[in-house]
């Protein structure tokens, strides 16, 4: 989707990192903080909801067995379908992102009327998709990899071995660091993640 020049009035930042690094527990705190937020898992989850132009699509082109009994989209078959197939994890990107975006854009397009010039989002495929241009700063979280793959059994109830796969789907977390406008590390205390973020945010707005 192309932008148009009313988003220049409103300064984008993307949250990316790997798969179990916190992003969204960034986002959270981000959103403490007074930050306006968009959450991109919450929009592809929008993206595919029932009798939407998408989820149509990924029936068109996966089955109808992609669905549960209520004609949602079951996630969990999904993503064992796409884990260790790059072709059909590209074919699916290819349907759901369009969608994302032109959501994206309208909550932009919000929060322009509320006259708020910062808008932090968190974005996981970010440098897979190539959707760097749609943003003005980069935020990458960062984690230690044994903890990762701790976050991820735990958190999508799967095997070590699915999570390295999983983790082996996206370009290295070092390579996006490379990247990155700002890192944030997420293997600290608590107390210690939220007091970076809030000066991080401060010195957003400053600028």
């Amino acid at each position: 989707m192309e932008q148009n020049n009313n988003y220049s009035k409103i300064v984008r930042i993307a949250i990316t990192g790997g798969p179990g690094s916190g992003k969204s527990q960034v986002l959270k705190y981000f959103k403490n903080c007074g930050a306006a937020i968009i959450d991109f898992d919450y929009l592809a989850k929008k993206a595919v909801e029932p009798e939407t132009k998408a989820l149509y699509e990924i029936v068109e082109n996966f089955g109808k067995e992609i669905l549960l009994q209520d004609k949602s989209l079951n996630r969990k078959l999904m993503r064992s379908i796409i884990l260790n197939d790059k072709k059909k994890r590209k074919l699916l990107e290819s349907i759901v992102h369009p969608e994302v975006f032109s959501l994206y854009y309208k909550q932009l397009e919000k929060f322009i009327k509320q006259n708020i010039n910062i808008v932090i989002a968190e974005v996981p495929l970010l440098f897979e998709a190539g959707l760097e241009s749609h943003f003005n700063k980069i935020i990458v979280v960062n984690i230690d990899q044994k903890l990762q793959i701790k976050r991820l059994t735990k958190r999508d109830d799967i095997s070590i071995n699915d999570a390295i796969s999983l983790i082996e789907t996206q370009i290295p977390l070092n390579k996006k660091i490379e990247k990155a406008d700002f890192v944030i590390n997420n293997d600290l205390s608590i107390e210690d993640l939220k007091d970076n973020i809030q000066n991080l945010y401060n010195k957003l707005l400053s600028k």
